[in-house]
């Protein structure tokens, strides 16, 4: 073990059926270090955290802390040796306040041994204040935005005072301003001698913040290097085995006639006067900073969100938009921003998840299922997507990220879907799953798809977009045609940097 080292584990392997998921993996955290752990989805990294979390038992290998051997047979195990973790998706509870998440599990009390309330407010302002987050503590959960979510799941693990951070995909869905607070408090909490396993597909948050990185890939350990000693592209080649290029440049359009219009749509103090036309076979990037309603729009497109007025006509019939339901009759589908939370089940198989929406086409007049053309049209599905499973019949919360969008998406496909709108679709996979699933909305296009694509990844949309919307306050402020602006000036359009001229 080195000298400094904090944390080792030597030969990790884990199997679950048909998947060698870990493959004698070494790994080392020292004392005061930030290790980037990078990979494909599949990789083994998952794996890995569930493992140092106490939710997966290792097969074979030693878990070392401070040079001594340790069992983590349960969470419980690993918070008593120090470990606190950053999940990708926000495992909060809805019903209580910022204050209560924050301190769920080692409340403030008061002499009596009760929970002091005022005390507990005080903590919580003081945490939120360190990452310069203007979020009333005394808010329920279920009423903050996710990427506020998210920076309270941060700030819980850091209320621990744990030896050890584990961050799993932290910047997910933060803004630039929330990424460069977060970045200011990693710095602190490593002066202080906190150690931290970075987790991301954002390869250049990973190069820049961390001083080792290890590549995992195949359930096997690559390499470990120094951060400074690797560039992005050796870095990428080492994870997905073969070069590959990032902005490949703006996709064809295949745009036909008018399939959805919208007009006048709005939703009191939240949408305003939303217009816009999409047309056949058109993919239309819909961007803007937090908070400036394009999460709203595609709920409110998709009957998720009542709105106040305005009018919706889809392939030429108006449609008064009062549930999903609504919509989905006409050809309309829908991929969540929280993929584990709305998109899957994960204790369901790929057949169920990919499926889930053909139960009414499914079943006889009887109510029973028929599971041979079930199996039939999950197979071509897998095979059309590309999706990775051991088999339909595996949990689809044991596939990888890009293997789970790929299902959510595929549900909707077999539903011959028309119009499919998209939020974040790609957050928080890796970056060769990411150029899957656009392969995959590009070739939909082609065929006639229509596609809302709401992104955060400003690349993302400049290279897939026939058309972008930029959204500030509620409101479409700018439509661009394709080669209107060049990437830089989109970028400055979305931070309000600089004004372009119309």
């Amino acid at each position: 073990m080195e000298q400094d080292c904090l944390l080792e584990l030597s030969g990790i392997t884990k199997q679950y059926p048909g998947i060698l998921a870990l493959d004698h993996v070494d790994f080392s955290l020292e004392l005061g270090e930030i290790h980037g752990l990078v990979g494909e989805n599949g990789a083994g990294k998952s794996t890995l955290i569930k493992i140092l979390n106490g939710v997966a038992i290792p097969d074979d290998g030693v878990i070392s802390l401070d040079g001594v051997p340790q069992v983590i047979a349960n969470p419980r195990d690993s918070a008593a040796l120090g470990m606190a973790f950053i999940h990708q998706e926000p495992t909060l509870f809805p019903n209580l306040s910022v204050a209560e998440n924050l301190f769920a599990g080692h409340p403030r009390l008061n002499r009596w041994g009760l929970v002091s309330k005022t005390e507990q407010m005080q903590a919580a302002r003081q945490l939120l204040a360190r990452m310069n987050l203007e979020i009333d503590p005394s808010a329920l959960v279920g009423d903050i935005r996710l990427a506020e979510a998210q920076m309270v799941e941060i700030l819980r693990a850091i209320s621990l005072d744990a030896r050890i951070l584990v961050m799993d995909e932290p910047t997910s869905s933060l803004t630039e301003s929330e990424k460069h607070s977060l970045f200011k408090l990693i710095e602190s909490l490593k002066a202080e001698g906190v150690s931290i396993i970075y987790v991301s597909h954002f390869l250049d948050e990973v190069l820049a913040i961390c001083d080792r990185i290890t590549v995992l890939k195949d359930g096997k350990k690559v390499s470990t290097h120094q951060a400074k000693e690797i560039t992005k592209s050796d870095l990428i080649l080492k994870m997905v085995g073969h070069g590959l290029e990032v902005g490949e440049g703006q996709s064809q359009s295949h745009a036909g006639d008018t399939i959805l219009s919208v007009r006048a749509l709005t939703v009191h103090d939240v949408l305003h006067d939303i217009t816009f036309d999409l047309r056949r076979g058109e993919i239309v990037g819909i961007c803007g900073l937090l908070g400036a309603g394009k999460t709203e729009l595609a709920k409110a497109l998709f009957g998720l969100l009542r709105y106040d007025s305005g009018t919706v006509v889809i392939d030429g019939e108006a449609v008064h938009v009062r549930s999903p339901r609504d919509v989905i009759r006409r050809g309309m589908g829908f991929v969540t921003e929280s993929r584990l939370v709305e998109g899957i089940i994960g204790g369901l198989s790929v057949r169920e998840n990919a499926t889930v929406t053909l139960f009414d086409r499914l079943s006889n007049w009887l109510g029973l299922l028929d599971r041979g053309q079930q199996r039939q049209m999950t197979g071509e599905m897998v095979a059309d997507l590309g999706v990775r499973a051991a088999s339909q019949e595996q949990h689809i919360m044991y596939l990888s990220g890009g293997n789970q969008q790929k299902v959510v998406l595929g549900k909707w496909l077999l539903l011959n879907s028309t119009i499919l709108i998209l939020d974040e679709p790609t957050r928080g996979i890796d970056i060769g799953a990411k150029r899957e699933i656009y392969r995959i909305l590009q070739r939909l296009a082609g065929e006639g798809t229509s596609i809302l694509l709401i992104s955060s990844e400003i690349d993302e949309v400049y290279d897939l977009s026939d058309r972008i919307f930029v959204m500030y306050d509620g409101r479409i402020s700018r439509q661009i045609a394709r080669g209107e602006v060049t990437r830089n000036e989109l970028i400055a359009l979305v931070t309000e940097s600089i004004s372009l001229e119309t």
